[in-house]
């Protein structure tokens, strides 16, 4: 995990194409699964596609994604938006401290606007161990993020149960499968 979010050139996640697939999918799911009409059935499909297009059957691509989204692992723990950042400030104050502007109330647009402002900030003055301290803090909150929006781990769908980016790109083909109405050829 240190040597993929922490290099000699700061990686800013959601400009950098494969991570930003990644984001973008957990962002239109969770949207999908709130309210179904929320987003074009289309657009949702597309954003799918997008992200198995840059990834299936590309080894390299895939351990990229496992290095940069799945080597910190945060286990679920359904909390309140707005009690993410004191638990991210207990836990790791290293990387919360550039999110304080999300200290009562946290939500997918204000996580990934506070993200880009600080990334900017930090990569002007070439500060490549904070920007890793702001990366690693970014993934424990958006992924609590996410879990905030099941009461119960049993609700949990299994897309963001999975542990592994193979897993990850398994479940986004079955939901694009799903959603396209092709059956499954395994």
């Amino acid at each position: 995990m240190y040597s993929a979010l922490y290099s000699s050139h700061p990686l800013d996640l959601l400009s950098y194409p494969l991570t930003y697939t990644y984001f973008s999918v957990i962002d239109h799911y969770i949207r999908f699964i709130k309210d179904p009409t929320s987003i074009p059935h289309k657009s949702f499909v597309r954003t799918l596609q997008s992200f198995l297009f840059l990834y299936e059957d590309n080894p390299k691509n895939i351990q990229k994604l496992n290095n940069f989204a799945f080597t910190e692992q945060v286990p679920y723990e359904c909390i309140a938006p707005s009690q993410l950042y004191r638990l991210e400030t207990s836990l790791y104050p290293e990387g919360a401290q550039y999110y304080s502007t999300c200290k009562y109330k946290l939500t997918f647009p204000m996580l990934y606007t506070t993200y880009s402002k600080q990334f900017i900030k930090l990569k002007k003055v070439h500060a490549t161990q904070e920007v890793f301290h702001l990366n690693r803090s970014f993934l424990h909150l958006q992924k609590r993020l996410v879990y905030s929006n099941f009461h119960d781990e049993t609700l949990l769908p299994t897309l963001f149960k999975v542990t592994n980016a193979e897993s990850f790109i398994k479940e986004v083909s079955q939901l694009v499968q799903y959603l396209t109405g092709k059956s499954q050829t395994n």
